[in-house]
């Protein structure tokens, strides 16, 4: 049975799917052009989906929820891009990978939802590092040196070549 906000998206004009085949989780859908890779679907039982290959005739979507899928349901695409919820009331929450509460505490009002893939920042913008993360294993910690300041540098290839020829 669709939802009130399934409706919605399609009556906005939300580009429609029909589910021609389900593998599992992978899920093909007739129909849903246009479509970005990583678009979030909405299925008509309230599932949701992202798609993760675009054909000429169809798309393949992993689904995200453990409904079981049929042939000839209908879909819809959510969000031009695949995004979580997020705000200040998920910090301490268990949740699935949707965001939807696993640990009995009742719903979580989201702030906003952000997309999840993110373009890194321009180098300018990235801070300097200034501290080591040590991991305990002294031939990986002897390697991050090599990123730090170029004072470093002969100290961490003397410290590799150490580490190197003690554990040969």
């Amino acid at each position: 049975m669709p939802t009130r906000h399934f409706d919605f998206l399609i009556d906005k004009g939300h580009p429609i799917g029909e589910v021609i085949g389900v593998d599992r989780y992978l899920v093909r859908l007739r129909g849903m052009h246009p479509v970005n890779q990583h678009s979030l679907v909405l299925f008509e039982d309230g599932s949701k989906g992202f798609v993760q290959y675009i054909y000429d005739d169809h798309v393949e979507v992993l689904h995200l929820g453990d409904s079981t899928l049929t042939v000839g349901m209908t879909a819809v695409m959510q969000h031009n891009e695949l995004v979580c919820k997020v705000g200040k009331d998920f910090i301490g929450r268990v949740i699935n990978v949707m965001g939807e509460p696993l640990d009995g505490k009742g719903p979580i009002a989201a702030d906003a939802t952000r997309p999840v893939f993110n373009s890194a920042p321009p180098i300018y913008q990235r801070k300097q590092l200034s501290d080591q993360l040590e991991t305990g294993i002294i031939s990986i910690d002897s390697l991050f040196l090599l990123l730090k300041a170029s004072v470093w540098h002969s100290l961490a290839i003397v410290n590799l070549v150490r580490v190197h020829s003690s554990l040969n």
